[in-house]
């Protein structure tokens, strides 16, 4: 458990009470207010960079759409993307991270690539076709998704 100010005792240090992570929140009292808005802060800027990141996409599409198929894109985009995020995992947890434990990887193979990769090539090949509006018809549809998702959810728990 991370302490959140220099006051605070380590987590080993704190009594227990109900479990350990309650214990360190009455042996430690809760986070420091300014730790906390600062994180918030952080956090607000971290979402604001994936933001801008993500409807970047669209437009720079647009220009990579005329030299390179929606299929090539997506594919280079994701082995390169993959690549690099399993040399971090195993630079910051070892090898013993990438070990499956008897989990259903062809399944989790399968819906991950639909998920993602086929999402993608798909908003990408549907931008190529449209033409020059692709990107803005595309980045709304893009937009449109969470809600949509909150109306298939509410329309299935009736």
């Amino acid at each position: 458990m991370r302490n959140f100010s220099p006051k605070h005792r380590r987590f080993r240090d704190a009594e227990p009470t109900i479990g350990r992570h309650v214990s360190v929140i009455v042996a430690n009292g809760p986070p420091a207010v300014g730790h906390m808005r600062q994180h918030q802060l952080q956090g607000a800027i971290y979402c604001l960079i994936a933001t801008a990141s993500w409807g970047a996409m669209f437009p720079v599409m647009t220009g990579a759409l005329v030299r390179i198929d929606p299929f090539t894109f997506t594919s280079l985009r994701y082995l390169i993307a993959g690549a690099a995020f399993l040399a971090v995992l195993i630079f910051k947890e070892g090898w013993s991270a990438v070990h499956f434990k008897e989990e259903r990887m062809l399944a989790a193979w399968l819906f991950g690539t639909a998920g993602f990769a086929g999402f993608n090539f798909l908003m990408f090949l549907g931008q190529k076709m449209i033409g020059k509006e692709g990107a803005l018809v595309a980045s709304i549809i893009a937009a449109t998704m969470p809600m949509l998702g909150l109306l298939v959810n509410w329309r299935s728990a009736k």
